[in-house]
């Protein structure tokens, strides 16, 4: 496989294909498009050869992956190669993948982090062996996936701040139905969003007689089923969502057809609401849980509803103070008394009648 510069037109890309022979790609803008599609030729001739094999034990990591990243689409895919093919593969593609581990695993976190990438970004990057592990198991390649832990921390600008009910009622106003049906479930059960679990509930979750919403629980490593009460704030919504629906398929749906991702209209929906801070779908869910523990709720209870096996995870990461708490604690009423009995006028801060260098009224 050669490159070549060919004057104003851009670069190509020449090459052999094993059934029609000498081939060209291009033009490409620049040499770093020409190299991501090369990086994409050779990965899907790689998987096409692999695919050929049977499957067998003592498959190594490296084929395992890239089988799993026939299942995805090929924008993912894409987005996938080039980190895979440099990152991942050359420290732990060699493994059988009966025989990887979570310590195999932390090398390359630690790979990633000795090259100064932040937790947030790590875990991005970890989420595809994470997400290939779990298919081997499907598929039967290895009878349960190794549990690892991702690093720990988050980024200066994760740091999470629940919506407002004000923000709350501005995101529904402008929001499309299939989004506005996923917000309400994010805030009044704590789904996690996207495919694990919002966009997977359906009609026959719901049981009416009880009263509860039945969850699959995404594989972080808690309980795998847990139930989730209905709440007076959404079962009339639930109730009006089944009779629009007929009572089959999806809740979350986009005209009949099951969804993938909201990122797109949850983009939309901020904008028009004229909310401009950092606001994820995820921080309902983080609304939620803070609202059931500052009901004084046990700890254990907030944990069983989001999915946790262990309850210090719910406190550690879904424990917000909310705004309003923290807006009391700074007014500082101690020095507001004392000002009042000085004759400051708070709101104004004005006072003729105090020596602040004394504090002390000027006679």
């Amino acid at each position: 496989m050669a490159f070549q510069l060919k004057g104003r037109d851009g670069w190509f890309v020449n090459y052999r294909d094993p059934k029609l022979g000498p081939r060209r790609k291009g033009p490409f803008e620049t040499r770093k498009d020409a190299d991501a599609w090369a990086l994409t030729y050779r990965a899907g001739k790689l998987r096409g050869e692999e695919k050929a094999h049977t499957k067998r034990d003592g498959e190594s990591f490296r084929m395992v992956l890239f089988w799993y990243l026939d299942t995805l689409k090929p924008i993912e895919r894409d987005n996938e190669l080039y980190n895979i093919n440099n990152d991942i593969i050359p420290i732990i593609g060699h493994i059988p993948v009966k025989r990887l581990s979570k310590e195999d695993i932390y090398r390359v976190r630690d790979a990633f982090l000795a090259r100064g990438l932040k937790p947030n970004t790590v875990k991005r990057r970890l989420n595809v062996v994470r997400a290939a592990l779990h298919w081997a198991e499907d598929e039967g390649y290895i009878e349960k996936a190794p549990r690892f832990k991702m690093p720990a921390g988050a980024d200066e600008d994760d740091v999470v701040i629940p919506p407002t009910w004000d923000e709350f009622d501005r995101i529904l106003l402008y929001a499309a139905p299939h989004t506005a049906r996923a917000i309400r479930l994010c805030m009044f059960t704590g789904l996690r969003p996207g495919p694990s679990e919002l966009f997977a509930v359906q009609w026959s979750d719901v049981d009416w007689p009880a009263g509860v919403l039945r969850v699959r629980s995404a594989r972080k490593g808690g309980i795998t089923w847990r139930v989730i009460p209905l709440s007076s704030d959404l079962r009339p919504h639930l109730e009006r969502w089944h009779a629009e629906d007929q009572g089959e398929g999806y809740i979350v749906h986009y005209k009949g057809q099951p969804i993938k991702s909201l990122r797109n209209s949850w983009i939309s929906t901020k904008k028009k609401a004229g909310i401009t801070r950092r606001l994820r779908m995820y921080d309902f869910r983080h609304a939620f849980l803070t609202d059931v523990l500052s009901m004084k709720n046990d700890a254990k209870v907030a944990a069983s509803l989001a999915g946790h096996a262990d309850v210090r995870t719910t406190l550690r990461v879904y424990r917000h103070a909310p705004i309003e708490d923290l807006r009391r604690a700074v007014e500082r009423p101690r020095r507001k008394a004392q000002d009042e009995d000085y004759g400051v006028d708070y709101k104004s801060g004005k006072n003729d009648d105090l020596d602040y260098r004394s504090t002390k009224k000027v006679q």
